[in-house]
């Protein structure tokens, strides 16, 4: 298996490849400096994660399902079955998020490229203003991209909507008795 990126959220994805399935993880930087912190270099190694920073010149496979070949101009090739790409996210459009003054996350990155803090509902620090899929990030877990999880979420946003909706219903009609 091979991690592509070279993020702290690539290195980790490294770690939790290792730790669910056992196989050998190579984490793929493309010229980038190796992320992460001593903590991680010392799993890293325990682990046996290949770290490779060479830029990569080229993959090759017969067919889908084969074993992919993986070129550097230096290097050694290697041969993995499985790849992940974790480059991070290009471009998240906050423009309305920062508007109405929701909170981002990662103050070190660029505005325009700060996910909106949510909570376990989809909802940012805006009451009533809900966010979903890649935008969106949590503060107490990992980002996953995963299209379930952005269903999910979308389901938790509109389910508290609804039951929001449902109470203050509710209110106003028990309040014209």
């Amino acid at each position: 298996m091979a991690v592509i990126g070279g993020s702290p959220t690539a290195a980790e994805l490294t770690l939790m490849l290792y730790e669910r399935y056992g196989n050998q993880v190579y984490l793929l930087t493309h010229g980038a400096e190796p992320p992460g912190t001593d903590e991680y270099r010392k799993l890293a190694e325990a682990y046996g994660i290949r770290i490779i920073t060479e830029p990569i010149t080229e993959f090759s496979g017969r067919q889908v399902g084969d074993l992919c070949c993986v070129r550097f101009a230096e290097h050694e090739e290697i041969f993995v079955k499985f790849g992940l790409v974790a480059l991070g996210t290009h471009r998240v459009y906050n423009d309305l998020a920062r508007q109405v003054g929701a909170e981002l996350y990662a103050e070190e990155v660029p505005p325009e490229r700060r996910q909106i803090v949510i909570n376990h509902q989809g909802e940012s620090s805006v009451p009533g203003f809900f966010v979903v899929g890649d935008a969106g990030r949590r503060r107490d877990e990992i980002t996953m991209k995963q299209i379930y999880t952005a269903q999910e979420y979308a389901v938790r946003a509109v389910d508290t909507i609804d039951h929001r909706r449902r109470k203050a219903r509710r209110r106003l009609l028990l309040a014209d008795d």
